[in-house]
């Protein structure tokens, strides 16, 4: 039985890193334009930890959930230029 081998996930830590993407289209949608912008600041991982220790680290949440709120704002101007 042969095994999928998969790559190893492109982590998006700096704007550098988030410029090399291909540039969204007006036909991407919504969900993927607000993940595109939050990896802009936040991998996976650092998200997902952020997440697990939301009642632990209130603040750092506070401001995760903000930058997140930005980008929902952000995705949906963008998609009504």
């Amino acid at each position: 039985m042969k095994k999928a081998i998969l790559g190893k996930p492109q982590i998006l830590e700096t704007a550098e890193d988030f410029n090399r993407l291909p540039k969204p289209d007006k036909q991407a949608s919504y969900g993927e334009l607000v993940e595109r912008l939050i990896r802009k600041k936040y991998s996976v991982s650092a998200e997902l930890a952020i997440l697990r220790q939301r009642d632990e680290k209130p603040e750092e949440f506070a401001v995760y959930n903000a930058y997140a709120e930005q980008c929902k704002a952000e995705a949906k101007k963008y998609l009504k230029e």
